[in-house]
């Protein structure tokens, strides 16, 4: 019975504090503030189930939570499912609320929540999120309808008063109900009120990794972005994008080289080179957009007949007569007008 109480109290306490239903099964109180909730289910103001976990383990520090403050440290996520969606272009999507209950930049309402995690370790997660008044394509990946599985994670988040963040990721992988899967991602953001650092990039896909051997600062994010940077591509096989493409191409490639980028908020830059083992593709190409044109140039770019026609196999159906160009050798400007919607 007493244990019953506790997790009502829990359960009462929760729900105050971010103002919607709130179910839990059962927790244990272990040795030097240990808890784990077990059948752990959050629902958002619209009574559908936004996250529910098997198994929360977390060191926590009960001074702080009697406080109103959260402090965790070590907390593993064990069998978790998280529901994100939006019902119409014009409403908040269901996790709105949680923003704005962490949220520092609402300068009418105080927000007297601290929250800190140490470190996070997620197994076995599962994240889908729609946008639920679009279509999306039910064949290939789509950003209207997402739904990744297996993910597996391990980072540490720590924050200043100073609104000062750092994450580190020090392992994450997943894999996406269309094909696509990250084998790792890691990385460390340093995070300021106007200035992210991004340090220790490294992507593997089952056949790929791709780094950023560099520092990377992004400036003024807030307002108006700029960052420079350098991604190496180590190895790029272009099966480990097959789910991202219009249509499966006949013959996959393996790409190597650097992509040097510089990017502005009023107008993008793009630099990089791509230089296929094979000697095949040979690709130097600068771009740029401005008042809402956008314009490619070419600098002696080659691609031979079989890449030509490989490509002309994943292009929409409209743009496919380019199979019939051969090798082909392009030197010039590509200037394309578009619509900001």
């Amino acid at each position: 019975p007493i244990r019953q109480l506790w997790v009502n109290e829990v359960k009462i306490a929760i729900s105050n504090k971010i103002g919607t239903a709130v179910d839990v099964e059962d927790i244990e109180i272990g040795l030097f503030d240990r808890i784990t909730v077990n059948g752990l289910t959050l629902l958002d103001q619209n009574g559908e189930t936004l996250l529910n976990v098997n198994k929360f383990s977390s060191k926590i520090s009960l001074t702080d939570l009697i406080k109103g403050k959260l402090t965790l440290r070590t907390v593993l996520l064990v069998d978790t499912k998280i529901h994100l969606y939006q019902n119409s272009a014009d409403s908040e999507p269901n996790y709105q609320f949680l923003s704005n209950l962490f949220s520092s930049n609402d300068n009418t309402t105080k927000h007297d929540t601290e929250f800190t995690i140490g470190s996070l370790i997620i197994t076995r997660a599962n994240l889908a999120y729609e946008k639920r008044w679009l279509e999306g394509n039910k064949d290939k990946f789509n950003f209207n309808n997402i739904n990744i599985n297996n993910i597996h994670a391990n980072l540490s988040i720590k924050a200043t008063e100073n609104e000062h963040i750092n994450v580190r990721v020090r392992n994450f992988s997943c894999d996406e109900n269309f094909g696509f899967s990250i084998n790792k991602l890691q990385f460390a953001l340093d995070i300021n009120p106007d200035t992210i650092v991004v340090n220790n990039f490294t992507l593997k896909l089952p056949q790929s990794t791709i780094t950023v051997p560099n520092e990377v600062t992004i400036i003024n994010f807030k307002t108006q972005p700029s960052v420079e940077g350098e991604l190496k591509l180590e190895r790029l096989h272009t099966e480990d994008l097959t789910s991202l493409l219009f249509k499966e191409p006949r013959m996959h490639y393996i790409l190597t080289g650097t992509l040097n980028c510089q990017a502005h908020s009023d107008s993008t830059t793009f630099k990089f080179k791509i230089k296929e083992v094979n000697d095949r593709m040979k690709v130097t190409l600068t771009g740029s957009t401005t008042n809402n044109k956008f314009a490619v140039n070419f600098n002696n770019c080659r691609l031979d007949s079989t890449i030509v026609e490989n490509i002309s196999q994943i292009v929409p159906e409209k743009f496919q007569l380019i199979k019939n160009l051969g090798t082909c050798t392009l030197t010039g400007t590509a200037i394309a007008n578009f619509e900001t919607n």
